[in-house]
């Protein structure tokens, strides 16, 4: 009889941690007139890196899962290549902390309303930001706390955020006042970039009216959470999209886990999920970049649908008695 192979366990030990490091800022300025983008030092921040520590048997980091909240914005619109921005740099300067055989994983946080700054300086600027956040993420790795073993824990929920309603008739209006300005920056000789907004929100007219035709009626904005607990001391939540830092700061805040962190942009990012003040302050996360998006505005009631189902997914990661693995759908 052939026997089967013996395999060889290793086992891994984990810890966690946080240390406080700000590279990002809050990018909404409101007054009476709107809000439009630009540094402010008060508003909402996530001013911490969090990391969780995975280390070998014999000893010794094997990798480090860390995450900030700030768009990776620093080369941005200065170089037209591909680039890791902040976080390549992040990754460099926690290697050459902890070693260059540690494995750094960046997993960005909810940063629908952070920037970097200053944005779009370049590479240098990207060094810099990167350099910061990476000693910070070795700091904390070097700081963590380590966690006991206890069983795997994942749940899951799914949204379907309601949009505003549609009116056909404002939104044919909407296009011909697009298509005017077409005519007119044409006439002025204008093409390529400068009618780039212009042609945008023409699509975004087509785009609703074909929402607004399509059987059922518009559409919701589909939101599936996903969590992963490791015993009782982390839980790790994902949320799709581009979240508002304030629902990563609430979800902290009110987490039955001593550690907890929490991604944005997971499994698939189709929008902004802006706060229901937000949505009554606007600005480009609120209006333009929905419509670049293809949407409709969100309501304000998204805020509470959010915040309820990730309190309820981290409830439900809670582990079991006496269970090695264990699933709750939501």
């Amino acid at each position: 009889m052939r026997r089967s192979p013996r395999w060889r366990h290793s086992t891994i030990t984990l810890a966690a941690g946080r240390a406080s490091v700000q590279i990002g800022y809050n990018r909404r300025l409101s007054s009476v007139q709107g809000t439009v983008m630009a540094a402010n030092p008060s508003g909402p921040v996530a001013p911490w890196v969090d990391v969780l520590r995975v280390d070998r048997a014999e000893g010794g980091p094997l990798a480090v899962l860390f995450s900030h909240a700030a768009h990776a914005v620093a080369v941005h619109v200065a170089d037209s290549r591909f680039t890791a921005d902040y976080p390549g740099y992040a990754v460099r300067a926690l290697q050459r902390q902890l070693g260059e055989g540690v494995m750094g994983l960046f997993a960005q946080g909810c940063c629908g309303d952070i920037n970097v700054e200053p944005l779009s300086m370049g590479y240098a600027e990207a060094e810099r930001a990167g350099g910061l956040l990476g000693e910070a993420a070795a700091r904390a790795a070097q700081s963590a706390q380590p966690l006991a073993p206890g069983p795997l824990g994942v749940a899951g929920q799914r949204l379907r955020l309601p949009f505003a309603p549609l009116d056909r008739d404002l939104i044919a209006a909407a296009r011909q006042r697009g298509e005017e300005a077409i005519r007119t920056l044409e006439a002025a000789g204008k093409d390529g970039a400068a009618l780039y907004d212009y042609r945008e929100l023409t699509l975004w007219c087509r785009r609703m009216e074909a929402l607004l035709d399509a059987p059922g009626g518009p559409a919701v904005l589909p939101c599936e959470l996903q969590g992963f607990a490791l015993g009782e001391g982390i839980a790790l939540l994902g949320l799709p999209h581009e979240m508002f830092v304030e629902y990563q700061l609430y979800l902290q805040r009110h987490s039955p886990f001593p550690h907890t962190m929490v991604f944005g942009y997971t499994n698939v990012c189709a929008d902004y999920v802006p706060t229901a003040e937000a949505l009554l302050l606007g600005g480009y996360e609120v209006q333009g970049a929905p419509r670049l998006y293809g949407w409709p505005s969100l309501t304000p009631a998204c805020e509470r649908l959010v915040k309820d189902a990730g309190i309820s997914v981290l409830q439900r990661l809670q582990p079991s008695p006496a269970a090695p693995f264990y699933m709750r759908a939501g």
